[in-house]
């Protein structure tokens, strides 16, 4: 038993002395290699003479437990050896600004920024250096850089340009014309979109705005109820006579504004097909079965009265279509509706189709009372309380159209 102790114990003096021996190893080579040519992608050769890993170190050590005088060793040396290498004179900034030596600390960003006209690395962090140091100018100048030339940070930039400069033509003054349509699509958002009314006659035209942004414009225009314009926009976007847009489902739905949004619910599934070949482009829409299915998701809005004051007598409008049905379960069959928003005195709907029928012309009439600014179409399934409730088969829907018959005249 002793000499087994005696064993371990001599064991462990040797695996210290022998870390301790190749530790004094590594440090001698290390002040060896000063005065050697070593290899320029060694380790060693890195650790005394590049740059980056000078500054990253100094980076990494702890400006609050004391170590700046090490810190700015470590600069000092990275700056001897690269006197152009921005990160390093960035931290030596953060550095003299963390010891309230805001003077300095601007100094050097008033050099750097001489010296990165144009240049695109280390710009962010740069830009960052602006604003705790409150250097307006210069961070008006590196925020338009980053909006136009930098997608990576491109919407953080706006969001600081924008809690800088609240005013939307301020702040496109200070960002520049050229980021314009940068300017617009950030202004798409339900909080900011007075200030996109404002940038967009200067994007209208643009054939670099993608339609989706228009369509998102005019969507949220519609939720918040500015139908002047939404209406106005849509038809410079998509110009239309139809009141219903798209009734031959000849193109997919746009899913928002003034197009058709078709949702998807478990126990259905949809395509836009013709039921034949020879027969127009339709809205088809399977019921597979399995579920009890409360179908609303096939709906457009629409805007009864455009480009007039809000009528001061009931309207009259028609809505047509063609309906082919086959093989429709259940007691509860699809029906078309229209609905008013945010009135009870326009709800209408047809009949529920047949369980099986031909391609079927239908019409429905209804009246859209004076003040009633948005009205919805949508094609409807109720749920059923029969004991046989899922619902199956298919029906095909198109030419779907809205002709308005005029004023009723109280």
């Amino acid at each position: 038993m002793k000499l087994t102790q005696s064993n371990i114990i001599r064991a462990t003096l040797f695996m210290v002395l022998l870390v301790c021996g190749l530790m004094q190893l590594k440090i001698s080579l290390f002040e060896q290699s000063k005065f050697s040519r070593p290899r320029p992608h060694s380790t060693l050769w890195q650790l005394q003479i590049s740059p980056e890993y000078l500054t990253a170190a100094a980076q990494d050590l702890s400006l609050s437990k004391g170590r700046s005088d090490r810190v700015l060793r470590l600069l000092q040396r990275s700056l001897t050896l690269n006197p152009l290498y921005i990160p390093a004179w960035i931290t030596l900034s953060e550095l003299e600004l963390s010891q309230e030596k805001k003077s300095d600390a601007g100094k050097i960003l008033t050099y750097i920024d001489g010296l990165m006209v144009d240049v695109s690395r280390w710009r962010w962090q740069k830009t960052m250096l602006a604003y705790q140091l409150g250097e307006r100018e210069i961070l008006a100048r590196d925020l338009d850089y980053a909006v136009a030339e930098l997608p990576q940070h491109r919407q953080q930039a706006l969001d600081l340009a924008a809690s800088l400069w609240p005013d939307a033509e301020t702040r496109l003054e200070k960002i520049g014309a050229h980021n314009l349509l940068h300017l617009f699509r950030f202004s798409l958002h339900p909080e900011r979109l007075e200030q996109a009314l404002i940038y967009w006659p200067g994007v209208r035209g643009s054939q670099e705005l993608e339609l989706r942004y228009k369509l998102r414009f005019i969507e949220l225009l519609r939720q918040q109820g500015d139908f002047r314009h939404a209406c106005g926009i849509w038809q410079e976007v998509l110009p239309t006579d139809s009141i219903l847009y798209n009734g031959n489902f000849t193109t997919p739905p746009l899913q928002t504004a003034f197009g058709w949004r078709i949702g998807k619910v478990a126990g259905s599934s949809w395509k836009l097909s013709a039921k034949a070949k020879n027969e127009n482009s339709a809205f088809h829409l399977h019921f597979t079965g399995s579920e009890n299915v409360n179908y609303h998701h096939l709906i457009q809005y629409f805007i009864p009265v455009t480009n007039k004051p809000v009528a001061s007598s009931d309207t009259a409008y028609t809505l047509t279509g063609e309906v082919s049905c086959e093989g429709l379960t259940t007691d509860q069959r699809p029906y078309f509706e229209v609905v008013g928003v945010n009135t009870r005195q326009l709800r209408a709907r047809t009949p529920m189709f047949a369980a099986a029928q031909t391609a079927t012309r239908f019409s429905l009439k209804f009246i859209v009372p004076p003040g009633c600014q948005q009205v919805y179409v949508r094609l409807r399934r109720n749920k059923s309380n029969d004991i046989n409730c899922r619902i199956a088969g298919n029906i095909w829907i198109s030419n779907l159209k809205i002709t308005a018959d005029g004023l009723i005249n109280d």
